[in-house]
């Protein structure tokens, strides 16, 4: 049939295509990419001559050398700043808080994990369900707070 016809074309067409970008990929002398999922990405498709060199993406810092590091009033946080994704195993680091939460000596009471993160839509929205999820499972959802899609001021 022809939409058959149409498809297989499309298919071609589109490996074509990649083995055309594979191939100039490896051409380049220097290759950056924004994160290490990123880099390896990259890395598994063009296979670069000089590898991938990973630059993080800028961060105005600005605001934090006004931050005090006087310890009187200081709250005892452990802070995670990332996107919900899968590669990111936010669920490793809920596990692992719970088990610190759990040792002897105990951390100080006020011990909290904070996740602050962005959500792309109802994929890692449900993510962060199973996570909530999660917490009360190991019993640490009130030492677990989610910060979600927060701006950076």
């Amino acid at each position: 049939s022809a939409s058959k016809i149409k498809n297989a074309i499309k298919l071609l067409y589109y490996i074509f295509f990649a083995l055309l970008y594979s191939f100039y990929g490896r051409l380049a002398d220097v290759v950056l990419a924004n994160s290490s999922w990123t880099a390896g990405h990259v890395e598994r498709i063009w296979r670069p001559r000089g590898g991938v060199n990973v630059l993080w993406p800028p961060c105005n810092a600005k605001g934090f050398g006004e931050i005090s590091m006087n310890k009187e009033g200081r709250e005892n946080l452990i802070l995670s700043i990332g996107q919900f994704r899968p590669e990111k195993d936010h669920a490793l680091q809920i596990k692992s808080f719970a088990r610190l939460l759990k040792m002897k000596p105990k951390p100080p009471r006020d011990t909290r994990l904070i996740l602050l993160g962005g959500c792309r839509g109802e994929e890692d929205e449900k993510r962060v369900e199973d996570l909530r999820r999660l917490c009360k499972e190991l019993k640490c959802e009130k030492s677990v707070e989610f910060v979600l899609n927060q701006p950076f001021s």
